[in-house]
């Protein structure tokens, strides 16, 4: 069979990848990005991703390779994008954008691991860059922060060249996951009324959809090389998390593609769902019926992530024996 895109994710690719094209001319006029040469910006999220719909904000991330700018330069940069995003009626950055503080690539390798990593939220800035981030200003540099983080998941590379795996890297992306399961258990803690209700269906489906998606169509295009890992990384996290299972699918692996097919069908029927305005989206999920409806979607969504990383795996790649252990 020959992989057959939805229309749905055929035309949020499209969406997002005009509405960011629109934005990186209006950001590329701002002088005050080219007062600091080295930084980065880039985009996580929805745009991130490639399924934007005209709903979705913008998520950002500011990047500096050795040394964090100046406050009063960041917040002023912050505002000025802000106003970008104004001018072509983009939803306001959640927060009024305070979470988009600059970090620093020296600072996200140096405490790979540690306390800090958490804390300074070092380790998610690692993981979005890698499993959703795209470019807004300054390629170069972006790439080149890329890089430097694939390299530190690849230190042992030269010496296992005939049997290296990504464990540390496929540790992390899994890590992420877990992380991003108990930071939703965690909002589960406080009291709620029916619209909060609602509110935490929307973000349980959402995990269990665009987040299952993001971190483990990762993991299933690195296992498509088990023996050109590295290398094949810089075309792989090039690619969007939809356009990694597409690329599962095209490594001529007959098990893989009716079921990569069946995964990107149902996620099409998920854009579609989540595409609402926020009011009618959670109104439609307060409905128990619904929410029991999508419950079971989402699970078998689950499982079919499950079977094509079962249909991936070999004896050499061990890759749900080092997903558990």
């Amino acid at each position: 069979m020959s992989l057959i895109l939805p229309p749905p994710l055929v035309e949020r690719r499209e969406f997002a990848n005009q509405r960011l094209d629109d934005l990186r001319r209006q950001v590329s006029t701002l002088g005050l990005l080219r007062e600091q040469p080295e930084v980065c910006v880039f985009v996580t999220g929805s745009y991130g991703r490639g399924e934007a719909s005209v709903h979705s904000d913008i998520d950002l991330f500011l990047l500096h390779p050795t040394q964090r700018p100046l406050d009063t330069w960041s917040r002023e940069v912050i505002a000025q994008i802000q106003t970008c995003t104004e001018r072509l009626a983009l939803p306001p950055f959640s927060k009024a954008g305070d979470y988009l503080m600059p970090h620093v690539v020296k600072d996200i390798l140096s405490c790979m691991g540690s306390p800090e990593d958490d804390h300074k939220n070092y380790f998610t800035a690692r993981m979005l860059l890698l499993l959703e981030g795209q470019s807004l200003w300054n390629d170069n540099a972006f790439e080149k922060a890329r890089a430097q983080i694939l390299n530190a998941y690849f230190r042992d590379l030269p010496d296992h060249r005939n049997d290296f795996n990504p464990h540390f890297l496929l540790n992390d992306v899994v890590r992420f996951w877990k992380t991003l399961c108990l930071n939703y258990e965690e909002r589960r803690n406080r009291p709620e009324d029916a619209a909060q209700t609602a509110k935490h269906r929307l973000k349980n489906v959402k995990l269990r959809y665009s987040r299952v998606l993001t971190c483990f169509a990762t993991v299933a295009a690195l296992a498509t090389y088990p023996d050109r890992v590295e290398r094949a990384s810089q075309v792989i996290f090039d690619l969007s998390p939809t356009e990694r299972l597409e690329h599962v699918s095209h490594q001529g692996l007959a098990d893989a593609e009716p079921q990569v097919q069946a995964l990107l069908d149902e996620y099409a029927v998920f854009l579609e769902m989540v595409g609402r305005p926020e009011g009618e989206l959670l109104d439609y999920l307060a409905d128990n019926d619904v929410w029991l409806e999508w419950r079971r979607r989402a699970a078998e969504f689950g499982n079919g992530m499950f079977y094509l990383l079962a249909a991936l795996d070999t004896p050499r790649l061990q890759l749900l024996r080092h997903l558990l252990i």
